[in-house]
């Protein structure tokens, strides 16, 4: 298994049951298939927000540095999805 994939199970097992089962029923409703990708983001949205030291350095930053490294944050978050989705595609 690789590191990436480790990852991604590890934060899926994270979930919330009672969300997870959510995410399930949710997704059958809506007609999109079920993977183990989407029940991955859902895990991400649902993740603990920024640690206390986080949120203070954040804050200490003026607003449009602040925007920048949100914005470089989201870049990172969305390749690592992509890459993510790749390396659970290979598995199948």
């Amino acid at each position: 298994m690789s590191e990436t994939q480790s990852h991604c199970f590890q934060t899926i097992a994270h979930l919330p049951d009672a969300e997870f089962e959510q995410h399930i029923a949710d997704t059958i409703a809506e007609g999109p298939p079920l993977t183990s990708a989407g029940v991955y983001r859902e895990a991400k949205r649902q993740a603990a927000p920024l640690d206390l030291r986080e949120q203070d350095f954040m804050d200490s930053l003026p607003e449009n540095e602040h925007r920048q490294l949100i914005e470089l944050a989201r870049q990172d978050r969305e390749e690592f999805d992509r890459e993510s989705d790749l390396d659970l595609k290979e598995q199948v």
